[in-house]
């Protein structure tokens, strides 16, 4: 998880300043995976799209940095199925890197990181209480 946010951190930063360009949906679809113990749905999304960038055609399924919007899907079917186009964010220095949402939310990625540090840390007191409580006969 530490590397998939460093990652989008970088990604994020690279493709602040990022050229916008018109991007082609070739491909997309959704589904759903449950997770864990308590049944948590994910909604995932993926797909093809391609964009022109100084002249050269590129193709690319990385459709977003980290996360995306409820409609995302929607916006993008919509745009498939009429042949529209989809903004496009492309890093100068490296066309190769695009996504369709260029947004990250690094404080809920940081907040849950928080979190699982503050119940790992409860966890680890309470084993050293149980263990440092002196024994009864």
């Amino acid at each position: 998880m530490a590397v998939a946010i460093l990652r989008g951190a970088s990604d994020a930063a690279r493709l602040k300043d990022a050229a916008v360009v018109p991007a082609r949906i070739l491909d997309v679809h959704y589904s759903t995976a449950t997770t864990g113990r308590n049944g948590f749905t994910t909604r995932i999304v993926q797909g093809k799209y391609s964009y022109s960038y100084n002249g050269r055609i590129y193709e690319s399924e990385r459709l977003t940095i980290h996360g995306y919007p409820a409609d995302f899907y929607d916006r993008l079917k919509q745009a498939k199925d009429t042949g529209g186009n989809v903004p496009c964010f492309v890093d100068p220095q490296d066309p190769t890197l695009s996504v369709l949402n260029r947004n990250f939310a690094i404080w809920d990625k940081f907040l849950l990181a928080i979190g699982a540090l503050i119940f790992l840390g409860m966890g680890v007191y309470s084993l050293k209480a149980l263990a440092d409580r002196p024994k009864t006969a």
